[in-house]
Formats: C-alpha cells, sequence, structure tokens
C-alpha cells in the first residue's frame, strides 16, 4: 500500500481535529470515572493515526497540544496524566505503524513510551508542583492497610479476624515488594489494548496494513526467559541480606512467570487443536488462573513445557 502523504493545509487540519478528539476524550474520562478505563485507552488512537497517516511530527504536535489543552482545563496535574501516559503512546505506536516496525517491537516500545512518561510525571509533580513523595517512598500503601485494618472489625471478629488481619498483611507484603512487576505489566496491558483496539478501529478506517500481533494460540515468548528465570532465583540465593537487590530480583523473577504464564495461556488456546476436548476447558484454566493459584501454577507448567520442547512448532500448530 502506497504511504498517503497529505499537503500540508491537509496535516494542520488532522491535527487540529485528532486534538479536539483527544481532548473531548479526556474530557469524558476525567468525569465519566465508571468507564474512564476504556475511555482512556480511546485517546491514543487519533494521536497514532495522526502520526501514521501524516508524520510523527504531527503526532507530536497533536502531544502537544492535547497538553496544553487539558491543562488549561483540567488542571497541570490532570491534564499531564492524560497526556503522558496515553497521549504519548499514541505518538509512539504511530511511529511504529508508520515505520511497519514489527509488532512484537512495537508493544514493548508502547510500554516503554507509557512507563517514561510515567515517571516523568512524578518527577515533574516532586520537582515542580511539591507532589507530597509518599507515593515513591511506601508510606501511601503503609496508610491503605491501617484504613483496611480499620475495617475488618466490622465483618471479622476473634480468629477469623486474626486470620483475616494475616492474610490482609501478607497481601500488603507481597504487593508492596511486587511494585515493579506491577508496574511492568500495567504499562504492557495498556500498549497492547491500544494496539488491539487501534488495529480493529483503524482497519475500519480503510488502514489495512496496521501490524498487529498474532492470534493467541500463536504467541511464542522467548525461551531466555527460562535461563533469565535460573539466573535471577540463583543471584537470590547468593544476595540474601540486600533488601533491595532482593526486591529487583522478586520482581525479575515474576517477570519470567508472567512471560511463563503467557506462553500457557496460548498453549491452551491451541490445545483444542489437537485435543478438541479442552475447546470448553481452556476457558476454565485461563479465567481460573486469574484468581485460582492453583490454576495459575497449570498454566505456568504448560508454558515452561511448551517453551523447553516447542510442542507447538514441531507440530506445525496442527
Amino acid at each position: 500500500m502506497k504511504t498517503f502523504r497529505p499537503g500540508e493545509t491537509n496535516s494542520v487540519v488532522a491535527a487540529g481535529m485528532g486534538t479536539a478528539i483527544a481532548v473531548v476524550l479526556s474530557m469524558l474520562g476525567l468525569y465519566i470515572p465508571v468507564f474512564s478505563t476504556i475511555i482512556f485507552l480511546l485517546i491514543p488512537l487519533p494521536i497514532a493515526y495522526i502520526g501514521y497517516t501524516h508524520g510523527t511530527r504531527w503526532s507530536v504536535i497533536v502531544t502537544a497540544g492535547t497538553l496544553i489543552l487539558d491543562s488549561v482545563f483540567f488542571g497541570v496535574f490532570s491534564g499531564a496524566f492524560v497526556c503522558a501516559i496515553f497521549a504519548c503512546l499514541g505518538t509512539v505506536l504511530g511511529f511504529c505503524y508508520r515505520k511497519q516496525i514489527r509488532p512484537a517491537v512495537t508493544l514493548f516500545a508502547g510500554a516503554l513510551a507509557v512507563l517514561c512518561a510515567f515517571a516523568l510525571q512524578i518527577l515533574f509533580g516532586v520537582l515542580v508542583l511539591g507532589v507530597d513523595t509518599s507515593l515513591l517512598d511506601g508510606s501511601f500503601f503503609e496508610a491503605i492497610r491501617q484504613s483496611t485494618e480499620e475495617i475488618l472489625p466490622q465483618f471479622y471478629s476473634g480468629d477469623t479476624l486474626a486470620a483475616a488481619q494475616e492474610s490482609m498483611n501478607l497481601t500488603y507484603e507481597m504487593l508492596k515488594k511486587s511494585v515493579i512487576f506491577i508496574a511492568a505489566t500495567v504499562c504492557v496491558i495498556y500498549s497492547w489494548a491500544a494496539m488491539v483496539l487501534s488495529k480493529h478501529i483503524f482497519g475500519r478506517l480503510g488502514l489495512k496494513d496496521i501490524p498487529g500481533l498474532p492470534a493467541l494460540s500463536r504467541w511464542e515468548l522467548p525461551i531466555w526467559s527460562v535461563y533469565l528465570y535460573l539466573v535471577f532465583f540463583g543471584l537470590g540465593m547468593v544476595f540474601t541480606e540486600d533488601e533491595t537487590v532482593n526486591m529487583v530480583l522478586y520482581n525479575l523473577q515474576l517477570m519470567c512467570n508472567f512471560v511463563f504464564w503467557l506462553q500457557g495461556m496460548s498453549f491452551a488456546w491451541w490445545l483444542p487443536v489437537r485435543f478438541p476436548i479442552f475447546q470448553t476447558l481452556r476457558w476454565v484454566l485461563v479465567i481460573g488462573s486469574f484468581f485460582l493459584p492453583f490454576m495459575q501454577s497449570i498454566l505456568v507448567v504448560m508454558g515452561l513445557f511448551d517453551l523447553l520442547f516447542h510442542y507447538r512448532q514441531k507440530r506445525n500448530y496442527q
């Protein structure tokens, strides 16, 4: 497909329309909290579309215009949040689409853009706006735990209350240790969701050559994640006294486990091709893995099996 290169006037009009759409979506997301997650994921789309059809320079202009207008209408910090997280993602996706960069690289480029934008937003808030740094030192999570402890006695008592408090404390400590992994995973999910939406909507608009991720049953994650996990596990056994190093290694191990889980989910989605009985069971496995550690472990083992033995590849996915 030949790349369409409109004239300068068309680019100005398109940039103006893209900025207007992004600002309206920002407004809807901020004032309709129930649907904010879905609405915010639509913000990258007009910016990515401008970047793909008119060039990265114009998507950067749209991003800057969205930031300025959001800051005027909703305040600097709110505008920075909407723009930094989602508009920058749209700029990166538009660039990758225009250059026909591989989908996997586009996915992680978008995730990195979200992470960098979020980090810059926090830095701007702390240095310029004087935002409370408790978000960074963990006291914010401590406040959440204390407020939860005050609520628990309203629902539990006696031994049940003690068990609930112990479970809550374990969950809190796990979340506190996993903050790096959670942040990285959220960034990847944002990028993936924006890619899925943009491919579907852009296709409706006549852009048929947008690079997209393969079907779930064809996902192949890197095998070197297994070796990295073993390295991180070994280093964790050595550096047992350094709390910071241990936390970083723990999060890196979680990221590897996430890769194994994704591979297992892809493997489970493919299984009905060879074993029709899994047509329904795959839904039970995948959905159950979000809530039950046992089923999550099953998918991780399945992912490791497929990574190490290339089961689907050797059978040509048949």
